[in-house]
């Protein structure tokens, strides 16, 4: 007996056309049972593209009354999952509108998820056979969010996405309201270390989706890219600070002392720098400094702590040890204290005072 597929279809749409039907009779054929449209503020003129809803009782259509942007429709199409769909319910699967996502392949990604329950699926498209420009757009999306949040994802574009009911939740917070929205949910993906994985859908050419240009791969990661080079300026900074320290005082002061003065002096750069530019963040500053020392104080010690432990491990390196593995020491480092600033030191709450 096949199992009953028990995922709600989101479809989140702007001014759709003739496609739209046929996206919905399709997931209906497939076996969706629940199928929710989000119309995010179409102009009248798309009215008629929307009344074919009326003959589908599997649909619920929802209504923005002006255009927020597809992050603020599917958040608007978790809630109503949330406070409307049973606990018999085991997820959402996020469909785009215009029929690029086959039913096959919407089937594919939901029944995955509904199987496994503890993990996010993403449904990435096969880049192989897609031109030499695609691949490169892709490719350094995957590299700049590998990098600043330590996640690993062949097609960061890709709207195909499978969410556990118990994961909604931590996606209503995540920032954005338009289309940065899907990549900062890959960065949550990260700061929540939700667990995820990939099945490989054929890619299709000609899709606008596919048409990924540099300026919006800056566009979606602009503050990974300035955190991560705040941090790279600061590391560097205090990377050779610690090592002409290494080289004037080894011997006569312990590489532990050494570490923390070199780290005080880059992280007062640092907090400046990623209040100002990174985070632009308006909390007031004697509470950001705080929450500042609170994260920074705890991972300035265990990095400390790991570079003399594993310094001490090289045998006969001298004082070349403690300034090799500081590297990937901070790496690590640098991944945890990105999620901490994002999610609580740099994130201006409503109605807090300002300075």
């Amino acid at each position: 007996m096949v199992e009953k597929l028990t995922v709600s279809a989101v479809i989140p749409c702007f001014r759709p056309d003739d496609r739209l039907e046929e996206v919905v009779r399709g997931l209906v054929g497939a076996g969706f049972s629940d199928i929710i449209i989000v119309n995010d503020g179409s102009p009248a003129e798309c009215d008629r593209f929307f009344a074919f809803t009326e003959l589908y009782p599997q649909v619920t259509l929802l209504q923005h009354f002006v255009n927020r942007g597809k992050g603020a429709a599917l958040k608007t199409a978790f809630t109503y999952f949330l406070q409307y769909r049973g606990k018999d319910y085991s997820g959402v699967v996020t469909v785009n509108a215009d029929g690029y996502h086959t039913p096959r392949d919407v089937y594919r990604c939901a029944r995955t998820m509904q199987q496994r329950r503890d993990q996010i699926v993403i449904c990435s498209r096969d880049y192989t056979n897609m031109p030499r420009k695609l691949r490169r757009g892709n490719a350094v999306a995957s590299f700049i969010l590998r990098t600043g949040c330590g996640i690993r994802v062949s097609d960061t574009q890709s709207g195909l996405r499978a969410i556990p009911r118990e994961y909604l939740v931590n996606f209503l917070r995540t920032r954005g309201n338009r289309f940065d929205y899907e990549s900062n949910m890959l960065i949550d993906i990260a700061v929540y270390s939700l667990p995820f994985t990939e099945i490989t859908a054929k890619a299709h050419p000609g899709s606008a989706l596919h048409r990924i240009a540099f300026r919006d791969i800056l566009k979606v990661y602009y503050q990974i890219i300035k955190f991560s080079l705040s941090s790279l300026a600061c590391w560097t900074f205090e990377y050779l600070l610690y090592d002409l320290l290494i080289l004037l005082l080894a011997g006569s002061v312990s590489v532990r002392l050494i570490y923390y003065a070199a780290r005080v002096v880059a992280l007062s750069v640092n907090f400046c720098v990623n209040r100002r530019v990174v985070f632009r963040a308006r909390r007031n500053i004697r509470r950001t400094a705080l929450r500042y020392v609170a994260i920074q104080l705890p991972i300035m010690l265990i990095s400390a702590e790991a570079v003399n432990g594993l310094a001490s491990l090289i045998p006969s390196s001298g004082k070349l040890a403690p300034m090799l593995v500081k590297i990937p020491v901070d790496t690590a480092m640098f991944i945890l204290s990105y999620s901490l600033q994002r999610e609580w030191v740099f994130r201006d709450d409503k109605n807090e005072d300002r300075n």
